[in-house]
Formats: structure tokens, sequence, C-alpha cells
């Protein structure tokens, strides 16, 4: 609930003696935000910190019932530290491992020439990857009008064979980057 103003109150203890019967709630206090509460016991009112001082001030012991139920919690508790020999094991096998352990370097060649491997592969997936484009830019070519390629050269006049393959190359590039 937010901040309740004085004059809802009344209405508010009107519907809670409602519910709940005439005598049980009788007034209520609206304290500022961090202010102390006030505790009603059988002795009378008290006062009680919000930070719990006056709680830590007179210890509470527990009953004897509480205290037995304890203590037979923790007796039957199993010890979860594994026992001296098995730890001892632990040690003796981590110590063999690690003086059979190889050096780090030990590999190195073997790593460089995985790395090796590994550019050449890219590498040729790359090149495998230009070739399909450029048989896919041929193939495209091949199934387009015989008269759209004419065209595309009939510009440069009648060329030799060397300058009209020179115009054929760039046209498939030019699609092959397309394609890409």
């Amino acid at each position: 609930m937010g901040h309740r103003s004085t004059p809802e109150l009344p209405a508010l203890l009107a519907r809670i003696a409602a519910k709940t019967g005439a005598g049980v709630v009788r007034s209520i206090r609206v304290l500022a935000p961090g202010a102390p509460a006030f505790v009603t016991g059988t002795t009378g009112a008290r006062t009680v910190a919000a930070e719990g001082t006056a709680a830590a001030e007179t210890p509470c012991e527990p009953s004897a019932g509480y205290q037995r139920a304890v203590a037979a919690c923790r007796a039957s508790k199993p010890d979860r530290r594994p026992a001296p020999a098995i730890r001892e094991a632990v040690e003796r096998q981590n110590r063999a491992l690690a003086d059979h352990r190889e050096p780090e370097g030990a590999f190195r060649e073997v790593l460089t020439y995985e790395e090796g491997l590994r550019e050449k592969t890219v590498r040729r997936r790359s090149d495998e990857a230009h070739r399909l484009a450029l048989r896919r830019a041929r193939e495209e070519m091949r199934r387009v009008e015989p008269a759209d390629h004419h065209r595309q050269l009939r510009g440069c006049g009648r060329l030799g064979g060397r300058q009209r393959s020179r115009v054929m190359n760039d046209v498939l590039h030019t699609v092959a980057g397309a394609v890409r």
C-alpha cells in the first residue's frame, strides 16, 4: 500500500472493523519511512528500532526441545570431507599426472602444420567458390539470347579474337561479380 493521507484513515479503519470485528483494531498510526515501529506486547508498548538493536540487547535462549532437535540433526549429519587415505591418493595421482605431462612446446610443429592445413582448406574453398561462380556466369551467358551478346559486342566494331575475348572476360567478370 502506498502512503495514506489522514482523511482516508477513518474509512480504512471502518473497513477493517467490518471485516475483523469491532474491537480488533482501534487505531492506525502512519509512520515516516525508517522510523522505529511500536510493538504491543503483554507488558505494554515498547519500541523496537528498525535495525533490530533492541533484539540484540536481550538475547533469546532457545527452548530445550529445540536445542535437542538441533543436536540430533548435527549428530546424524554425515561427514562430507573425504577420508585422509582418499585425499592422499588424489594428491598422488595429481602429482603423477603433473610429472608425466608433455612440455608445452612438444607439439608446436604439429600445431603449426595443422594451422597451415586450415589455411589451405580455406583458400581452396574460396578458389572453388570463385570457379563455381565463373562457371555459373558462363552458363547464364550461354542461356541468354545470342542477340544480347552481339548487341554488347556490336559497339566494338569488328574486333579481332584477342580483343573480343577481353570484352567477353569483362562481361564475365561483371556477371560473376553480380553473382557473388
